[in-house]
């Protein structure tokens, strides 16, 4: 009788003992397959689940960086959500400084930027560059996601004021201006990659661009900008006449130059002055 309330009594402590022995010493690596093996089967909405509670749970896991990286990969290529993609490459930057996992995050990021952010409160203020915005001065503001009040001003003189709706789809980004029928202009055409380009407008007022580069260094009155994104701009009416548009990432644009096939080299016309950026 003992013996039979002995072994009663061990059973369920031994079953309690191997249970607290797979959650220390194999949970996370549970976790972590089971999220490898929904991700295979395409269902990234259960693989994401569970690696995310992986990295939640165990932090010192020793997937973890790959884990987050997976993360990264199915928001940005599969479920097109740029901005948790880009918190999960921000978590490997942050949490694992000078690794390989940085760096192939650092490389990584630069293909989820938003070089023309849109949230509300976001605030720009541009200026002609050579009198620092005394002559030419733009007042930016994003008063909700998508829509923007532009002021602009000649001196202290209000010449106009602009509103401004954008749509983001999958492959571009369009503005529309109030009162300037339906047709929006196309901003951006994505993948903004080296060498793609688009045309927005039609016969005479088409404008053609390119993307020339992703790796500008930039300094402007408001600061310093690495990595930004560099834009040609040309008018089907005057070919060989260019406009170049640089964007920071997560800040928008920061600079305007125009140059020339005849006199290429640049010639500042307007820059970014002050800014403020909402954070996320």
């Amino acid at each position: 009788m003992k013996k039979y309330l002995l072994i009663r009594i061990l059973i369920p402590f031994s079953v309690l003992v191997l249970v607290l022995i797979f959650f220390l010493f194999f949970a996370a690596d549970f976790l972590y397959l089971q999220g490898e093996r929904y991700s295979k089967r395409g269902d990234y909405q259960k693989a994401l689940r569970y690696y995310q509670i992986c990295v939640e749970r165990y932090s010192n896991y020793k997937n973890t960086p790959e884990i987050l990286l997976r993360i990264a990969e199915i928001y940005h290529h599969k479920l097109n959500d740029s901005r948790e993609a880009k918190r999960a490459y921000q978590k490997i930057i942050k949490n694992f400084p000078d690794s390989e996992w940085e760096k192939l995050a650092g490389e990584k990021i630069k293909a989820v930027y938003d070089y023309f952010p849109l949230e509300k409160g976001n605030f720009w203020l541009e200026g002609d560059s050579e009198t620092g915005g005394k002559n030419y001065l733009a007042e930016i503001a994003c008063i909700e996601p998508y829509k923007v009040v532009k002021k602009i001003y000649a001196g202290k003189k209000l010449v106009s004021a602009l509103n401004l709706t954008y749509q983001k789809t999958e492959r571009e980004l369009y503005e529309y201006e109030e009162g300037i029928g339906k047709e929006g202009q196309v901003i951006f055409s994505y993948p903004l990659e080296i060498g793609n380009t688009w045309s927005t407008g039609r016969n005479l007022e088409e404008i053609i661009y390119t993307v020339i580069s992703k790796e500008e260094e930039i300094k402007t009155k408001s600061g310093k900008f690495s990595d930004c994104l560099k834009i040609r701009r040309e008018k089907r009416t005057t070919p060989g006449s260019f406009r170049y548009d640089y964007y920071a990432p997560e800040v928008g644009r920061v600079l305007v130059t125009q140059a020339s096939l005849r006199n290429p080299k640049e010639v500042r016309i307007s820059e970014l002055l002050s800014y403020k950026i909402v954070e996320e």
